[in-house]
């Protein structure tokens, strides 16, 4: 969806190239699941001498054609934690040999369950979420380790400092109590997203006298690498609504049934076109 609006908005912008106010680059960006293609292409020169940059998501949250924009935070940074607890394998039958790290992880993933409930302040927003565990090979056998991996989102530094040192601390305090060990690696993926006042107050003004239908979107715990372009010069990351329930467009991304309202992606590509011609850059 987002190449497909992106090409409308380059075989109209190629039409009329002479009557554009500034110069316009177009970046068609892989490897954003994971990859933070965003940085390669940074690397690559894709941001030198651009002095603002926008970007377009479609978006199931908001009603199909609907534009969602805010300024400041949008959406949050992301890291990873890969967690090996290592204990004492043996037979099931006789635990009591065994350092069993089966429940020390279970005990770990419960406590990690606190640290946004009770160590971050109620009015800031986190999540530590474990999305993978693994140990063992066979039903009557105590693994001697279990391994585990999961995901932590942050809208500040603070924030995200004081995840990671809890997560840390959890594993020692509960390994220890056991007899246990571990080993613990954590790794920034990316920052938050956050938009320029300025330049969202130009989107919805160009939006408006559109007619495009403009609401403030609510911030989101999910992740984008476009906060990397956010990072080195002003813009803004923009959603375009693609709930439709009558035609049963109402699964979240990543849901296996996912699926866009093709028939509203020309909003899309207008408004990248619009950005393009109105927007008069010092």
């Amino acid at each position: 969806a987002h190449t497909a609006m992106l090409l409308g908005a380059a075989k109209i912008i190629a039409q009329h190239v002479d009557e554009l106010p500034n110069k316009v680059r177009l970046v068609f960006q892989p490897a954003e699941e994971g990859g933070n293609g965003a940085l390669k292409m940074i690397e690559g020169g894709a941001l030198e001498n651009v002095n603002a940059i926008f970007g377009i998501h479609v978006w199931r949250n908001l009603p199909s054609g609907v534009i969602g924009i805010r300024d400041g935070p949008l959406m949050a940074g992301v890291g990873k934690f890969d967690v090996k607890i290592i204990g004492k394998g043996g037979h099931g039958a006789l635990p009591h040999e065994t350092i069993d790290p089966m429940p020390i992880a279970a005990q770990a993933i419960l406590a990690f369950q606190t640290i946004i409930s009770r160590n971050l302040s109620p009015l800031e927003s986190g999540v530590v979420s474990v999305g993978v565990i693994k140990g063992g090979n066979a039903f009557n056998i105590i693994s001697g380790e279990v391994e585990m991996s999961g995901t932590y989102r942050f809208f500040n530094e603070e924030t995200k400092e004081l995840i990671e040192k809890r997560i840390n601390e959890v594993l020692k305090g509960v390994t220890s109590a056991y007899g246990a060990s571990y080993e613990l690696k954590v790794e920034e993926i990316g920052p938050p997203t956050v938009n320029d006042p300025k330049m969202v107050e130009l989107v919805k003004t160009i939006a408006k006298r559109m007619g495009l239908n403009v609401v403030e979107a609510k911030k989101t715990m999910g992740a984008e690498d476009f906060a990397f372009y956010l990072q080195k010069v002003p813009g803004a990351f923009i959603f375009l609504g693609t709930k439709n329930e009558a035609k049963g467009i109402v699964y979240p991304h990543h849901h296996p049934k996912f699926d866009v309202d093709e028939e509203i992606l020309h909003l899309g590509t207008a408004l990248e076109v619009g950005l393009a011609f109105e927007i008069q850059l010092e």
